[in-house]
């Protein structure tokens, strides 16, 4: 999550994208990971990619589900 969180600081979107996907293999419920990878994919213009890693952050909920909603409809209304 540090390095993803980092080359999306720096503005490597695919290098993010990389290190998000990782996580969400390594941590199976982070919803964190799941939840920045699919902002990851949205601001790379792939809403449908994104969309179930929305959706699985917002199943694993936790106490950034606000966030992650947040996320989930952003996505959602990306894909209309």
């Amino acid at each position: 999550m540090g390095l993803g969180n980092s080359l999306y600081a720096a503005g490597d979107l695919r290098g993010a994208e990389r290190a998000f996907r990782a996580a969400t293999i390594a941590h199976p419920i982070a919803g964190a990971a799941f939840n920045n990878l699919a902002q990851v994919l949205l601001e790379e213009r792939r809403p449908e990619e994104a969309l179930p890693y929305a959706m699985k952050a917002v199943e694993i909920g936790g106490p950034l589900k606000p966030v992650f909603l947040q996320t989930l409809e952003q996505v959602k209304s990306r894909n209309q």
